[in-house]
C-alpha cells in the first residue's frame, strides 16, 4: 500500500486492498498458487483469502483450477492493462530501439520509467544470442538501488522524489549492493556527471548493467535505456568506459528525439 496517497478524511475500502495484495502475489516465477500458498504470502486470513479469490473469480479476473486445486490470473487483465494509456506510447517508440541494444551486446536491454518511489521496466528486449535468460518482466518494479537503468532513473528524479526514495530502507541484492543513502546521493551526482552508469554484481551476482538518460526535445528527462549482460562480456575502454556506451547514448537521443 502506497501511505503516500492516504487523503484525510477519506477512508480507504480495505476489501479492496486486500484483493490487489492477492493479485499482486501472482508472479512470471509463480503463474499458480494454492489457497494456503496465498494465505501465507499475503499474510492475510485463509478465509478472508478464500472469500476474496471467490469474488475475483466471479469478476472474471481469477480462475481456479478444481484438478489441481490452484488459482491463476486471467486474460480479462490483459484486456484490462491494455487500457492504461500511460507509458505506451513511450513503449511503442523504444521498441526498435531495445531491438538493436539487446542485438548489439547479445543480451537483454531495457526501458525504465520512474513510478511511485521505485522503477518500472516499461519494456524489454531479449537479443535471441543471449546467453543470459529474463529475470525482470515488463511491469515488473524494481528498487532504485541497484541496477544501472534504476540509478538512472534515481539520478535524474527531482530531488524530492530522490530524497522520498532515499528515505526509505534500500534492498541489499548482492555484497556489492548500494543501500547507505548518502552513498547512494552521492552516486547520482557522479551519474549526473558522466551521463550513464555502469555497475556490475550489484543486482545480481555475474551480471554487469550499462543505463543511459532518455531526455525530450525540450530537455526533460524521459526514462532510461539499460543493457545488461555477463560482467566479463562488458568491454572497456583504455579510460574505463563501456565500449557499448557511445551506441547507446545515441539510441537514446534519437529516440528522445521523437518524444512529443
Amino acid at each position: 500500500m502506497n501511505t503516500d496517497l492516504e487523503k484525510p478524511g477519506v477512508p480507504e475500502v480495505r476489501a479492496v486492498l486486500r484483493a490487489v495484495t492477492i493479485l499482486r502475489a501472482f508472479g512470471g516465477s509463480k503463474p499458480a498458487w494454492s489457497l494456503a500458498e496465498l494465505t501465507l504470502a499475503t499474510g492475510l486470513n485463509k478465509a478472508t483469502v478464500r472469500r476474496l479469490l471467490h469474488t475475483l473469480e466471479i469478476a472474471g479476473l481469477v480462475a481456479h483450477n478444481d484438478q489441481e486445486q490452484t488459482y491463476s490470473l486471467t486474460l480479462d487483465l490483459v484486456a484490462l492493462a491494455s487500457n492504461v494509456h500511460q507509458g505506451r506510447d513511450l513503449i511503442t517508440l523504444a521498441r526498435p530501439f531495445l531491438s538493436e541494444l539487446a542485438d548489439l551486446c547479445s543480451g537483454i536491454s531495457f526501458l525504465w520509467v520512474f513510478d511511485k518511489a521505485g522503477g518500472v521496466c516499461l519494456d524489454r528486449v531479449v537479443a535471441s544470442s543471449s546467453f543470459i535468460t529474463a529475470f525482470i518482466a515488463p511491469g515488473n518494479r524494481s528498487e532504485l538501488n541497484c541496477g544501472a537503468g534504476p540509478r538512472v532513473v534515481l539520478a535524474y528524479v527531482s530531488e524530492a522524489e530522490r530524497a522520498q526514495v532515499l528515505r526509505r530502507p534500500q534492498v541489499q541484492r548482492t555484497p556489492f549492493s548500494l543501500i547507505d543513502a548518502a552513498a547512494l546521493e552521492a552516486r547520482s551526482s557522479v551519474i549526473r556527471h558522466q551521463g550513464y552508469e555502469f555497475v556490475a554484481d550489484d543486482f545480481i551476482t555475474g551480471l554487469a548493467a550499462l543505463g543511459v538518460p532518455i531526455f525530450t526535445r525540450d530537455g526533460r528527462f524521459a526514462g532510461a535505456l539499460s543493457i545488461t549482460n555477463l560482467t566479463d562480456r562488458f568491454e572497456l575502454d583504455p579510460k574505463g568506459v563501456p565500449v557499448w556506451l557511445a551506441p547507446m547514448q545515441m539510441a537514446a537521443v534519437r529516440m528522445g528525439s521523437r518524444i512529443t
